[in-house]
């Protein structure tokens, strides 16, 4: 390091220390000194090794998704041109477009015109335009991506991010330099291992759902919740009088197998539950009306009937206190005073659970990352609900399951009346990736060569 940086550092320390005995102080006004002291002080230990660890990624496999789609996306915006389409980047130019199709109302979302990924996908058999603005969108994303680019890469070789504290309201961090914790699934498997160790995900299974239902004191979604996959067990007592008596007594995965819309659309409601999709929003995801969306919610609110008061109750008690608590006192405060909007409410009701999520996610990171040093492994990505690790390949399977011991540990220590369950990914140390799907990137740059190979030869026709 420079003597510039190290200075910079020093006052960045100094500035630490002066705050922290101001912080203990207010912690210590509103019942929350145990938190600052137990939680998230050690959390900066952790958030520090975390950014001096960082993480590899593979330079050859990044180069050659950079230079595929770069070369090829000229022949998608060729094709746009000739359409009519010159720049679809123009939210102006696809505005103009698409109202001399007579297809912009397609477009309308919450009283504006959107064309953001979500609202191409719904609409992309209007015209041939839509898929081919959907993989060049795609494409550009990816590039954009800061992991692409070799600026932010250390000396080690290794990218190194800045991890905000407390980038959210609820308590948990966020990622920045590049944006890991928001990187888009298809490039996860460019994040490889140092030689001689390999890669493992913990992910917590439906974790806010136990404590919403541990929080509210809700018997019922407790007990769902307790059945391995709570989704499946709402779906079976949400669509019982479709259902055969032995179909209601399907496993969690075999229910999952055979009956995956219903499941889906319990974990829609479960979403909007949770953290406030409005009725619009909820019958997007839903695939139908407003009408039909908000009836559903409501029947799926009156199988828990603890929790419906519970989340009644809280945006009640937010608005007389002022603020919503999470564990440990941890609160989150309003901006104004008078009647809570309709935003509050949803935040008001969501911060117990979301906050929660947050002081155990960094009980258990702070235990694994002290663990850890024993096995020369450590934690090199943060994730909302799961922690990302890498460790020597002689010791990789003794670190997951220990990994698994105590982020479940770590739930029971707080709700001890829930069981817990933790996905430990293993199966290719060679690289992350979601339930061992080391081939995603592969098969799409191969899906994108053929799609671009066929424009070619459309065009050249």
């Amino acid at each position: 390091f420079s003597n510039e940086q190290i200075e910079y550092a020093a006052e960045d320390a100094i500035a630490a220390a002066v705050l922290y005995p101001l912080q203990v102080q207010q912690a210590l006004k509103i019942g929350a000194l145990n938190t600052l002291v137990s939680v998230e002080m050690p959390w900066t230990v952790t958030n520090a090794r975390l950014e001096w660890s960082g993480f590899h990624v593979d330079a050859v496999k990044k180069q050659e998704v950079r230079d595929l789609v770069e070369s090829n996306m000229p022949i998608l915006e060729d094709q746009l041109a000739e359409m009519g389409i010159e720049n679809a980047r123009s939210h102006k130019q696809l505005s103009d477009f698409f109202s001399q199709q007579g297809l912009i109302d397609h477009f309308m979302r919450d009283g504006g015109v959107t064309f953001d990924r979500d609202q191409l996908k719904r609409c992309q058999h209007l015209h041939p335009s839509v898929p081919l603005m959907r993989k060049l969108k795609r494409a550009g994303d990816l590039i954009a991506d800061k992991i692409m680019g070799d600026d932010l890469v250390g000396a080690d070789g290794r990218f190194h991010p800045q991890y905000r504290h407390l980038g959210t309201d609820t308590g948990r961090q966020t990622s920045q330099y590049p944006n890991i914790m928001g990187l888009d699934h298809l490039l996860r498997t460019l994040v490889v291992p140092q030689d001689g160790c390999g890669i493992g995900e913990a992910d917590w299974c439906q974790e806010e759902v136990g404590i919403a239902a541990a929080i509210y004191g809700d018997r019922n979604l407790i007990s769902m919740f307790n059945t391995g996959d709570v989704y499946s067990a709402m779906a079976q007592k949400f669509f019982q009088n479709t259902l055969t008596e032995e179909e209601q007594r399907l496993s969690g995965p075999e229910f999952k197998i055979r009956y995956p819309d219903y499941r889906k659309k319990m974990k829609v409601c479960t979403l909007g539950m949770i953290y406030g999709i409005t009725p619009h929003g909820l019958a997007r995801k839903l695939g139908t009306d407003v009408v039909g969306a908000s009836n559903m919610k409501e029947q799926f609110m009156d199988m828990f009937p603890d929790l419906k008061e519970g989340l009644r109750q809280t945006a009640i008690l937010g608005q007389y206190r002022g603020y919503a608590t999470a564990l440990n006192n941890v609160r989150r405060y309003r901006g104004t005073n008078g009647r809570l909007s309709s935003w509050e409410k949803n935040w008001m009701a969501n911060h117990p659970v979301q906050g929660s999520a947050a002081v155990i996610f960094k009980v258990a990171g702070n235990r694994l990352d002290r663990l850890y040093r024993s096995y020369n492994a450590n934690l090199i990505i943060p994730l909302h609900d799961s922690f990302i690790f890498e460790a020597p390949l002689d010791c990789l399977e003794k670190v997951a399951s220990l990994t698994e011991t105590v982020m479940i540990q770590a739930i029971q220590e707080f709700f001890p009346r829930l069981k817990p369950r933790v996905d430990i990914n293993i199966k290719h140390p060679e690289c992350w990736n979601k339930d061992g799907n080391i081939h995603e990137l592969t098969e799409w740059i191969d899906e994108w060569t053929h799609y671009t190979q066929s424009l070619e030869t459309t065009v050249g026709s």
